[in-house]
């Protein structure tokens, strides 16, 4: 992956607190969200201490910018087990499941 991190897509409908849990249980210290979902990162913000949160472009505004080109120096071998992915369950049976993907 170019950027070296994980992607962990967090439920809309979840509450606060199961985000929360979320984070903590992957170590991520940042957010980038739609515009949508920014009651949703100001409540996070304000429970979650040392997190960053970062509203996206539009769509539209991704599709008319330029692009800047990252250099990626790992190998193959030093890369193949980083995780790409993080889902999670809806935790309606209790706390969250997390499914971490490795995709090479």
């Amino acid at each position: 992956m170019l950027t070296s991190v994980q992607l962990l897509l967090l439920g809309s409908r979840n509450a606060a607190s199961q985000n929360r849990q979320l984070l903590k249980r992957t170590n991520c210290t940042h957010i980038l969200y739609a515009a949508e979902m920014s009651p949703m990162c100001e409540e996070l913000q304000s429970v979650t201490s040392g997190l960053s949160c970062r509203m996206c472009p539009s769509f539209e505004e991704l599709l008319a910018a330029s692009i800047k080109v990252y250099s990626y120096t790992k190998k193959f071998d030093e890369a193949v087990n980083d995780p790409v992915l993080v889902l999670h369950s809806s935790g309606t049976s209790g706390e969250e499941l997390l499914a971490v993907e490795v995709v090479f």
